[in-house]
C-alpha cells in the first residue's frame, strides 16, 4: 500500500521545480515522522535521489528546508547514520547548503542531520567531517547570535565531539581519513615526498593494506577528474617510496591494470597523473630485472 503512494511522491519530487513538487516534499517531510515509513523511503532509490537533485540545483530556502527535514528525520535511524554519506556524499552537500544559506532554519536543520550522523555514526561520518572541516565551521558558528537554544546545543555537540575526536590525529590519520571519504583533492599530503618518505610503507601494509585498498577502488569506481588524478598520484607515490614489495602489492590487488587504464581517460590531468605512475611501476620493475 506504501509503494503507490511512494512512488507518486516520486515523481513529484523528481519534477521540474513547480508547486507540484513543492507538495510532494512537504508530503515526505509529514510522512517521515512516523519510523516505519522511514525503511520504506530509504529503499526508494528515485525518491531519495530527487532530494539530492534539488539540494545539488541550489533551490529556494524553503525547498532546502524541506529537503534537509527529510534526510533529518531520516537521520535517526541508525541504518541511515550508518551509510547515507557513502550513498549520497550528505555531509558535503550538508555544509555547502549550509554555508550559503539565506535562512537560519537552513542551517539549523542542516546541523541538526550532522549532529545525529556524528551521534549514531561516528566511524563512518568523522573522516567526510574531517575533509569538510566541519570542526572549524562549528566554531565559526558558535560566535553567531541564535535564536533557537536548540541550533545552539547542535553547534556545541559538535565543537566539543569533534575537538576531542580530532584531538591528537597525525598527518597521516588526516590523510587516510581524507581517502577513506572519497573525496580527495590536492592537500598537502598528496605531493609532499617528505609525507610519503615517512609514511609510504603504512599505506600498503597497515590494516591490510586498507588505504592503498581504497585507492584502487576509487580509481575503478569515482567518476570525478579530480578523485581520479589525486587517486593516481597517490599510487606512484606509493610506488616510489612504499618499499620493496610495493610492485607487487599494487599488481596483486589489481591496481596496475586500473592505472594503465586511466591512460585513456578524457582528462589530461588524469591521463598525466596516470602515465608518471605507470611509468614508475615499469621503471621499478626494470631495476629489479637489471
Amino acid at each position: 500500500m506504501i509503494t503507490p503512494l511512494l512512488n507518486s511522491l516520486s515523481s513529484l519530487t523528481n519534477a521540474n521545480p513547480s508547486p507540484a513538487r513543492d507538495i510532494g516534499m512537504q508530503c515526505l517531510v509529514a510522512l517521515l515522522s512516523a519510523r516505519y515509513i522511514r525503511k520504506a523511503v530509504w529503499e526508494h532509490d528515485s525518491l531519495l535521489s530527487g532530494l539530492v537533485k534539488a539540494l545539488k540545483a541550489n533551490p529556494q530556502p524553503q525547498v532546502q528546508y524541506w529537503a534537509i527535514s527529510c534526510f533529518w528525520q531520516l537521520s535517526y535511524e541508525p541504518y541511515v547514520a550508518e551509510s547515507v554519506d557513502k550513498r549520497f556524499d550528505l555531509v558535503a552537500i550538508l555544509v555547502d547548503t549550509a554555508k550559503q544559506a539565506s535562512k537560519e532554519k537552513v542551517i539549523r536543520v542542516s546541523i541538526a542531520t550532522l549532529r545525529n550522523l556524528l551521534y549514531l555514526a561516528p566511524s563512518a561520518n568523522l573522516p567526510p567531517m574531517l575533509v569538510q572541516k566541519v570542526l572549524q565551521y562549528v566554531k565559526s558558528l558558535s560566535t553567531r547570535k541564535w535564536s533557537d537554544d536548540d541550533v545552539v546545543e547542535d553547534i556545541n555537540y559538535l565543537k566539543s565531539e569533534l575537538q576531542e575526536r580530532l584531538e591528537g590525529l597525525t598527518t597521516y590519520d588526516e590523510y587516510a581519513s581524507e581517502v577513506e571519504s572519497g573525496h580527495l583533492s590536492w592537500t598537502a599530503a598528496h605531493e609532499s615526498d617528505d609525507f610519503w618518505k615517512e609514511n609510504g610503507p603504512r599505506v600498503g601494509v597497515e590494516n591490510n593494506g586498507k588505504v592503498l585498498r581504497q585507492l584502487i577502488s576509487l580509481i575503478s569506481t569515482s567518476r570525478d577528474p579530480l578523485v581520479l588524478a589525486v587517486a593516481a598520484n597517490d599510487i606512484g607515490k606509493y610506488l616510489t617510496y612504499g618499499g620493496d614489495r610495493a610492485r607487487k602489492t599494487v599488481t596483486d590487488m589489481g591496481g596496475k591494470v586500473k592505472v594503465m587504464e586511466l591512460m585513456s581517460h578524457e582528462s589530461s590531468d588524469v591521463r598525466y597523473q596516470a602515465l608518471i605512475a605507470v611509468s614508475t611501476q615499469h621503471t621499478l620493475a626494470s631495476s629489479c630485472l637489471s
